[in-house]
């Protein structure tokens, strides 16, 4: 995934942005811009039927998960 996974954005991946990998593939990255001051992330993965994995969402939370 070249772009943040957020609809509507082209920023590219970046030094301040989330990125996920999974058994050592990058799947997906949500940008510094649409992070934030979140203080928790909810990240939605989906299992492509090739079997690989992207991320797909990242959903604010409004509070950390203690």
């Amino acid at each position: 995934m070249d772009t943040c996974i957020v609809d509507g954005c082209d920023r590219t991946n970046g030094p301040e942005d989330l990125e996920v990998f999974y058994k050592g593939e990058s799947i997906g990255f949500i940008c510094s811009g649409h992070i934030g001051n979140s203080k928790a992330l909810k990240l939605i993965v989906s299992r492509k039927k090739t079997g690989d994995f992207r991320l797909i969402e990242a959903a604010d939370i409004p509070g950390p998960l203690d």
